[in-house]
């Protein structure tokens, strides 16, 4: 079985099984890929992840051996991040170039919001489940622009993932559609472009935020979530329970940032390891009769890894999120351009839900998404490695190899 269909296979089980199973299945999953390859795997597909690996030493060299339940949540976290997305490199890395590695992933994606739009007509999960497929949304522009079909069947086949933002009415899903409809335009690669359209959404937000309507906390509007979506990015010091409650991701990031601040210098540089928890600074009430003084994590993942790994943690957190945008391949061939595209757009994904939703760190809602962000890494990775660019092949009038060709000599499928 080609190793595109495995990452269609493995993004419907990402969406169906338990995230604890399913990153579990990873460690034989990877290794079956080893053993397919006689143990031997490029030490060129093992490079990009060095950051997330570095985490999981650090977390473990720091961490809090008198708490092993709490070390070995943090560690799955992380675990389950880095398994993930050494998973997408390895396909990434062993699957040529070419257009037929779409099909698969984009009926993968089809299915999977297909299945969350029916759970979310068939109310499963509750009157306020919102029922979402990151991977789907993320991947409709890209089916829509490149899947080699009829347009019809493009438009059918990104229609679920469409659907699942009008039910859920997503803000995090409205902005997931146009980071990757950006993407697959090629806006990442136009720097020019870049600069002015983030200049003109800051500018037209900065305009619109001032007629939404005022925040509600008893009849919270679509509008209204938009509106308090910028209140979420700021600090909440809690000094009243309404505001604290209103503002709650505020109040989470203000703590987390306090609980760095009090520990030593040491620790602000190296973090509490696995096991450091978020001190709230008092008893908040969460759900019937359920007081907590220490939460494990915030909602904005950066803090959470500020508390956990310190500056130089959080630098490699940066840095591993950031890798397309330092990996940019001189290659113009349209299948090395749309690995390029899905790199870039996964990793402003990521760098943004990772504000609002934890990112890779979430539990389960964005893993289909650090699945193919490791795969766009793995190609990208291929590009610079096994098909260098001589100064002679830049300035030939005529085309240059094919990238999947050359790798097809080089790398056995």
């Amino acid at each position: 079985m080609r190793l595109d269909i495995h990452m269609a296979v493995l993004l419907v089980v990402f969406a169906i099984l338990p995230s604890v199973l399913y990153s579990m299945l990873l460690i034989p999953w990877i290794a079956y890929v080893l053993a397919k390859r006689g143990g031997l795997v490029s030490s060129h597909a093992l490079q990009p992840l060095w950051p997330a690996f570095f985490l999981l030493f650090q977390g473990l060299v720091f961490g809090h051996f008198s708490d092993p339940a709490a070390m070995g949540k943090d560690g799955w976290y992380i675990l389950k991040m880095a398994l993930a997305m050494q998973a997408g490199v390895l396909i990434g890395f062993y699957t040529p170039l070419n257009s037929h590695w779409l099909r698969p992933v984009a009926w993968a994606a089809a299915l999977i919001s297909l299945d969350q739009v029916m759970r979310a007509l068939a109310g499963i999960g509750g009157e306020h489940a919102r029922h979402l497929s990151f991977v789907g949304v993320f991947m409709a522009p890209f089916i829509l622009k490149y899947y080699p079909g009829a347009l019809l069947v493009r438009w059918l086949l990104i229609a679920p993932a469409l659907m699942t933002i009008a039910l859920a009415q997503s803000r995090t899903g409205i902005v997931v559609m146009l980071v990757a409809w950006m993407g697959a335009r090629g806006f990442y690669q136009k720097k020019t472009r870049l600069t002015l359209g983030v200049l003109g959404f800051i500018v037209v937000g900065s305009i619109g935020y001032q007629f939404l309507p005022e925040y509600d906390m008893n009849n919270i509007t679509f509008l209204g979530k938009l509106q308090n979506s910028v209140k979420e990015m700021s600090f909440e010091d809690g000094y009243s329970r309404r505001d604290m409650y209103a503002n709650w991701r505020g109040f989470e990031a203000y703590r987390a940032y306090n609980t760095w601040m009090d520990g030593s210098t040491l620790r602000k540089l190296l973090g509490g390891g696995f096991g450091q928890n978020i001190d709230l600074g008092t008893l908040v009430l969460l759900g019937d009769n359920y007081e907590v003084s220490e939460i494990p994590y915030a909602h904005n993942g950066y803090f959470s890894v500020l508390v956990k790994f310190g500056v130089v943690g959080l630098a490699a957190f940066v840095f591993l999120l950031a890798r397309p945008f330092l990996m940019a391949s001189e290659h113009q061939e349209p299948d090395a351009e749309i690995v390029a595209q899905i790199a870039a757009a996964s990793a402003l994904m990521l760098i943004f839900t990772t504000l609002v939703i934890s990112g890779p760190l979430n539990r389960s809602s964005m893993d289909g998404v650090t699945l193919v962000f490791g795969f766009a890494l793995g190609g990208m990775q291929r590009l610079r490695t096994l098909v260098p660019i001589s100064p002679h092949e830049r300035n030939a009038p005529g085309p240059l190899q094919s990238p999947a060709r050359l790798h097809d000599q080089i790398v056995p499928s």
